[in-house]
């Protein structure tokens, strides 16, 4: 469903496939990290989580476990 969604927008853009995996690569240019959050949570449905381990932000449920956002 995430696929989608970005798939219509305008600013985003397909830049890879994974082979035999369900995996898409998407660039986007987006102005300021505020709206890059808000963008975030309107496609995956939950608010952004940063993990310092790896220097991203991500979504609880694809990475994350809920059980370690709780605490």
């Amino acid at each position: 469903t995430i696929f989608k969604k970005m798939k219509r927008r305008k600013n985003f853009r397909l830049i890879g496939r994974g082979l035999n995996c369900r995996l898409w690569l998407f660039s986007a240019k987006i102005g300021r990290p505020s709206t890059a959050r808000k963008i975030f949570k309107t496609l995956t449905g939950f608010y952004p989580i940063f993990v310092e381990k790896e220097d991203i932000f991500a979504s609880p449920g694809f990475d994350i476990p809920l059980e370690k956002i709780a605490s």
